[in-house]
């Protein structure tokens, strides 16, 4: 009996999430002048009171993601949103204004990471860039990290700029990093 109830309860979870992500064609057939590179976008999920917008740097991150090859493994990543754990990976980041940022890690700390910024202001952009560095060069330099995790950091992370959009990503052998996310 338990077993069926486990069942019954994985049935609905299964169901209930596909149909919170089912995203209709007709977002494409109502919403054509969505620009995927100029900023927010609206997703029609079917239900005209239920538009989600989508913000410029989760498209990156879904261009990112969609990026990978067929045959990869799912790359298992969490946002992260805990303004301490954040500043913890990228210190100073915490004092330059943004219009948004997404970040996205690995759960248990491996060599594979996103994170994108909208700086308010340009002159921001080369402090993030710097901060962005410095992770890089910590990832490089753990001494909590095996090898092989600091030799991901040295050859697989860049950083790319457009406008006021920042990305650091960091992917291990076997992913792609596309040359322009924005």
């Amino acid at each position: 009996m338990k077993k069926i109830i486990i069942c019954l309860v994985a049935i609905v979870v299964v169901i209930g999430g596909i149909y919170l992500c089912k995203v209709s064609i007709n977002n494409v057939i109502e919403n054509p002048n969505n620009d995927l590179n100029s900023g927010d976008i609206e997703i029609n999920s079917g239900d005209e009171n239920n538009i989600e917008t989508i913000s410029k740097l989760e498209t990156a991150y879904k261009t990112i993601i969609n990026a990978q090859p067929e045959n990869a493994e799912a790359l298992i990543l969490f946002p992260e949103t805990s303004d301490d754990y954040i500043n913890g990976l990228y210190e100073g980041l915490k004092d330059i204004k943004m219009k948004e940022k997404v970040i996205y890690v690995h759960p248990i700390g491996m060599a594979c990471e996103i994170a994108l910024v909208e700086v308010e202001n340009e002159d921001d952009i080369e402090k993030v860039e710097k901060i962005f560095e410095d992770r890089i060069e910590k990832g490089i330099n753990a001494a909590m990290c095996d090898s092989a995790s600091q030799d991901i950091w040295k050859r697989r992370a860049e950083i790319q700029v457009k406008d006021n959009c920042i990305c650091m990503i960091v992917l291990p052998d076997g992913y792609e990093i596309p040359e322009n996310i924005f």
